[in-house]
């Protein structure tokens, strides 16, 4: 089975255009919804290679599981589409971890000898998530509107959270990995990545001669992403040497 977090962003993905009626929202305003997703899945894909081999992954999926749970759970009470971005931003922060420990998940059920297919299968299931969303999502929005997707998302999210505490995966070797320049370094690159993906998401929807600032974040991408870079190669070289 696909993780939540990929079904729940093919579910908005999906029906882009019937959340766009919902909402009362212009084209270009609903298009934020699967650029926060990936803006924020990004960012924390980098932040847990470090954060797992210190801590655990298990400690970052539980704590942004609940947090994605709240807020699901806030937005069902508001029609609103920053509540609905709000909504997609923590749905990629909990998705950073939970697509990577489906798949650790799916090689504890294989033995030893059958990993390889483990892998295989894990990877595979992760894309029935868009015709599980094409299936389902029509049904969904008959029962209560927009809330019918979000109270499906909510129920994916407390499932996983369940099974995460009751199901743990064999404990890891942990190392210190976080240094103080990390601070600094995910600083610049978690917003020049999230200018990077509104750029990428809304520049082929709104007209670039009409919108200066799809321009302006594009250079201020270009200028936080090659700083963050320029320092992990010279702190690097540092260490090395």
């Amino acid at each position: 089975m696909p993780s939540p977090a990929v079904w729940g962003n093919e579910l908005v993905a999906f029906n882009l255009l019937n959340l766009q009626g919902i909402l009362g929202s212009y084209s270009p305003e609903v298009a934020w919804l699967p650029a926060a997703y990936v803006m924020t899945n990004v960012s924390m894909n980098l932040l847990l290679v470090k954060f797992r081999q210190q801590f655990g992954l298990r400690l970052f999926t539980e704590a942004f599981l609940v947090l994605y749970a709240l807020v699901t759970f806030a937005h069902l009470f508001v029609n609103d589409l920053n509540s609905a971005i709000a909504v997609r931003a923590a749905h990629g922060m909990a998705g950073a971890a939970l697509s990577t420990l489906g798949l650790y998940y799916m090689l504890q059920a294989f033995p030893a000898k059958w990993r390889l297919k483990g892998i295989a299968v894990g990877l595979g299931a992760s894309q029935l998530a868009l015709p599980m969303a094409r299936i389902f999502s029509t049904d969904l929005l008959q029962i209560a509107a927009w809330r019918g997707l979000y109270l499906f998302e909510l129920g994916l999210a407390l499932l996983s959270l369940g099974c995460v505490l009751l199901l743990k995966l064999p404990p890891s070797d942990r190392i210190k990995t976080f240094e103080k320049l990390d601070f600094l370094t995910f600083g610049l690159f978690a917003p020049g990545v999230a200018l990077l993906c509104a750029v990428l998401s809304l520049g082929r929807i709104v007209w670039w001669l009409e919108t200066p600032w799809i321009g302006v974040a594009l250079a201020g991408a270009i200028a936080l992403i090659t700083s963050e870079l320029v320092i992990e190669h010279e702190s690097g070289r540092k260490w090395a040497g």
